[in-house]
């Protein structure tokens, strides 16, 4: 009984150090000093650092946004580019929707398409564009086994953009082509003139997002040694593949845009069936020419030889 009163009167004058209840009494008033000891260690140093917290604190900020901004390879910039043509297609067309694939590791492929007269192609693009994870693509559809359009832009909403396919070279067909890696990233290179009218600053954002390649893709290598370059000129855009160490080694071609829903409709834009019909039209003219040619003549041969002078008939009987 007294040990426990002992233990429950911490005021007691500890005479027998020796104790038990004295050792745990000394325990509890040393703990109880380092508790106070430290609360006012820390009130002293949180009153003498408020003058240097702002800038420790911006400090670190500045040094998270930075760590924010480097990255570490991991693919995250999820974008994909479905990529495929249309049913009719020639193998020369084939060939450079072949070449555009190797330029584009991060694409996805799919079969030809045969859109029927009940479905329209916008619907049609963005369901497979869909059901392939895509947000952007790049359809070619020819016509007539002779002119080839390009279709590119974002899925679903747009925008997008209809180029006419003027100039193609092949890979197969270039000589001193280069020594790029196949699904290297390229660096993006434009023409000034992409930012000084709206419908180019449009074509240039669809440009960059189906040729910027992600960094990280799973089909891509982690090298930048080419670079892709689009210009304009002759209000067309010029796209040239160059190998960073050497010169060109791409494909060029030429591309003028021509309007679906229309944002902006190229005034010098000409359809190659009027090309066509006007070079049918001005070889026809040849029969003309050829008719005109033989009512000369006729003209010729019905007139005398030598026209009768005033002196035909001096001597004659």
């Amino acid at each position: 009984m007294a040990s426990d009163n002992e233990d429950d009167d911490e005021d007691d004058d500890d005479s027998d150090p020796g104790t038990v209840p004295d050792f745990r009494k000394r325990l509890r008033r040393q703990r109880d000093k380092d508790r106070a000891a430290a609360n006012g260690s820390t009130a002293v140093a949180a009153t003498a650092g408020d003058s240097t917290t702002a800038a420790v604190r911006e400090e670190e900020e500045g040094q998270s946004a930075a760590m924010e901004f480097a990255s570490d390879g991991t693919y995250r910039n999820k974008q994909r580019v479905l990529l495929f043509s249309s049913r009719g297609i020639t193998s020369r067309f084939r060939h450079l929707l072949g070449d555009l694939r190797k330029l584009i590791p991060h694409h996805k492929k799919d079969v030809k398409l045969d859109v029927g007269r009940d479905e329209s192609l916008s619907s049609a693009v963005n369901e497979i564009a869909e059901i392939k994870s895509c947000n952007s693509c790049v359809f070619l559809e020819c016509r007539k086994k002779t002119d080839l359009y390009l279709w590119a832009g974002k899925t679903p909403t747009g925008p997008s953009a209809k180029f006419h396919v003027l100039n193609v070279h092949t890979m197969d067909e270039l000589k001193l082509t280069g020594n790029s890696m196949l699904g290297s990233r390229p660096l993006l290179n434009f023409d000034a003139k992409f930012d000084q009218t709206p419908h180019w600053r449009v074509v240039k954002g669809i440009l960059k997002d189906i040729f910027n390649t992600p960094r990280g893709h799973p089909k891509s290598k982690p090298f930048i040694d080419r670079v892709m370059s689009f210009f304009v000129a002759d209000g067309k855009v010029w796209v040239r593949n160059y190998q960073i160490v050497d010169k060109g080694d791409g494909s060029t071609t030429g591309l003028k845009p021509f309007g679906g829903p229309t944002l902006y409709n190229n005034a010098a834009y000409v359809s190659p069936n009027d090309v066509r019909s006007a070079r049918k039209r001005k070889a026809g003219t040849k029969f003309e020419d050829r008719q005109e040619a033989k009512k000369v003549v006729r003209g010729k041969k019905a007139e005398p030889a030598v026209p009768r002078g005033p002196l035909d008939d001096l001597f004659s009987g």
